[in-house]
């Protein structure tokens, strides 16, 4: 129990969340294709962060946990 004390304690002191997240793909409209060109969309989400206090940019990946890019 003492460990699971410490190990919240230490969570609570490091982990910060953000009001605003967000998913590149959902809301900004990424394709996450490898022949799509996202730079605008990933542009988009980062300065509506920036406008809106900061906050976290979810970047989906396919189901192997990898992300696509263009070769």
């Amino acid at each position: 129990m003492l460990a699971s004390c410490q190990l919240s304690a230490f969570y609570d002191d490091t982990v910060e969340t953000h009001a605003n997240v967000k998913n590149v793909k959902f809301y900004f409209g990424a394709l996450a294709d490898v022949s799509s060109d996202d730079t605008s969309k990933f542009q988009a989400s980062i300065d509506w962060l920036s406008t809106n206090g900061g906050g976290d940019l979810i970047v989906p990946t396919d189901p192997d946990g990898h992300l696509k890019k263009r070769g």
